[in-house]
């Protein structure tokens, strides 16, 4: 996930140079949508992974419900836009852009420390902050 949201802060940040031709448009979008579909299936994979028995759907639905939040940042784009000089200035899209990437570098920065390894081949390189004891179930 770490490094899924970093890609797609990156992709963002690409957009601001789509207007030089079709081949980049074409080359960010499609760079971008890579990530962007790939978040989903990891999240519901985890989710399931780390869910208490008979609550996995609980913690499934908590990601759905997570998602519709962001539906709140088409209010914040249109705040930026008509911030940065209305739809007639690129300079709204722009801000919009860096903040898009901003939040996903601050999501894949939360995760980094946030989130505990408990098992498997990067048991080792664990950098969160929650304490391992919180995250092993009964053992």
């Amino acid at each position: 996930l770490v490094l899924l949201f970093a890609w797609i802060g990156v992709g963002f940040l690409l957009f601001q140079f789509v207007g030089i031709n079709l081949l980049t448009l074409v080359l960010v979008q499609l760079f971008t949508g890579l990530a962007i579909n790939g978040v989903y299936p990891v999240l519901y994979a985890m989710t399931s992974d780390s869910s208490e028995p008979g609550a996995i759907a609980i913690g499934n639905g908590l990601n759905m419900s997570g998602m519709l939040v962001g539906g709140f940042g088409a209010i914040i784009m249109g705040v930026l836009i008509s911030f940065g000089g209305g739809y007639s200035s690129s300079s709204g899209f722009l801000y919009g852009l860096y903040f898009i990437a901003a939040v996903m570098f601050v999501t894949a920065l939360l995760i980094l420390i946030f989130t505990r390894e408990t098992i498997g081949r990067m048991y080792a390189h664990d950098w969160a902050l929650v304490s391992r004891e919180s995250c092993l179930r009964g053992r």
